[in-house]
């Protein structure tokens, strides 16, 4: 700050001017950069995934996505990071060329296994679409990766998509990644509210984005719990993480917020907010070990990244079979979602391929 300040002063600025500009940049600085929030370890332990996970805020952009490259690989290496969740990629991935794969785009080396989900309604040539959410597994990780059906969005919107981990036993744990439309309603056409809001009209469905949101993941939920999956669920939800309406829902379900679980009150993820909007949930049966929010100036959008820590045991060995079956029995008491159904194989989306 103190060089930047004599930088000015070097070029004869008038005084007023370089208050202004000097208050500017203490604003913006203060906003950004903000002590780290929980911890982690630098060195990834023994029997542990880490995975980072952000909302990106787009990356079709070229010279956009080269500086967000750099933040990315510059955390997973300090970080050892193996499973990287990204919400608002903002990639139409139907236009991407057929030797193109995000892995390529993001510059990522070693082995990998990526699942990712766009709006398929919209039909630009465009590269950039808002929205889109991601997941690649990295390294070891990745053979425990099961291909399956029914991963994404059923509806093609691009809200969420789905990796599964299996063990040997045939035990799954399913990674989800979420992003929920926020509260205001923006006229632009390609902002992602009236992606949905097309959507809606287009099939003349009696709702509204955020609604239709919260009652399709909900339902999707319950029908991999049922089914037998242990599940964690990285989401931007775009309200109070604790008692917003769609997060209500959540622990309704049974499901952990594990930020608040390890650390108490969180603070705001976005950089303009107030709150927390953004958490990382586990069913019955997972176990968080360490949660750690970097600044939003280490970050690779304008919300913090999550950095967390799995135990692998948990996730891959063959354990509280009981609960798990007890879990399914009680949600199959719940009221039945109308969709999807047990059987998702006449409407699985096509681009829910793991590559």
């Amino acid at each position: 700050m103190a060089e930047y300040k004599d930088q000015l002063q070097s070029q004869e600025i008038p005084q007023e001017v370089l208050d202004n500009e000097t208050e500017r940049l203490n604003a913006y600085l203060k906003k950004r950069v903000v002590p780290t929030f929980g911890h982690v370890p630098i060195t990834r332990p023994d029997g542990v995934n880490r995975l980072l996970c952000a909302n990106v805020n787009g990356l079709a952009t070229a010279s956009v996505r080269n500086y967000k490259v750099e933040q990315i690989k510059s955390i997973s290496r300090e970080y050892n990071v193996n499973g990287l969740v990204f919400v608002e990629h903002g990639i139409n991935m139907s236009n991407l060329k057929p030797s193109q794969t995000l892995q390529k785009l993001l510059e990522l080396e070693g082995t990998s296994r990526a699942i990712w989900s766009h709006n398929k309604h919209n039909k630009s040539k465009n590269l950039a679409l808002q929205g889109g959410c991601s997941i690649i597994m990295l390294e070891e990780i990745c053979q425990y990766v099961k291909k399956t059906k029914g991963a994404n969005d059923w509806r093609d919107l691009g809200r969420w998509t789905s990796i599964v981990l299996q063990a040997a036993n045939g035990l799954r744990t399913r990674i989800v990644c979420a992003y929920n439309v926020g509260k205001t309603k923006p006229t632009g056409l390609r902002t992602v509210y009236q992606q949905l809001l097309r959507y809606i009209q287009n099939n003349n469905l009696d709702t509204n984005p955020r609604a239709l949101m919260r009652n399709d993941l909900i339902a999707q939920l319950k029908t991999w719990l049922q089914a037998g999956d242990r599940i964690f669920l990285f989401m931007d939800a775009n309200e109070n993480v604790i008692d917003g309406q769609l997060c209500s829902k959540l622990a309704e379900l049974g499901f952990t917020p594990w930020a608040h679980r390890l650390h108490g009150s969180v603070p705001n993820t976005h950089v303009e907010g107030s709150e927390c909007i953004e958490e990382f949930w586990g069913s019955y049966g997972l176990e968080v070990t360490g949660i750690q929010l970097l600044s939003f100036h280490e970050g690779i959008g304008d919300h913090r990244p999550f950095l967390v820590d799995l135990r692998r045991d948990l996730q891959l060995a063959s354990f509280c079979t009981e609960l798990f079956a007890q879990t399914a029995a009680a949600l199959s008491c719940l009221m039945s979602p109308p969709w999807p159904p047990t059987d998702t194989s006449s409407r699985t989306n096509s681009n829910a391929t793991v590559f």
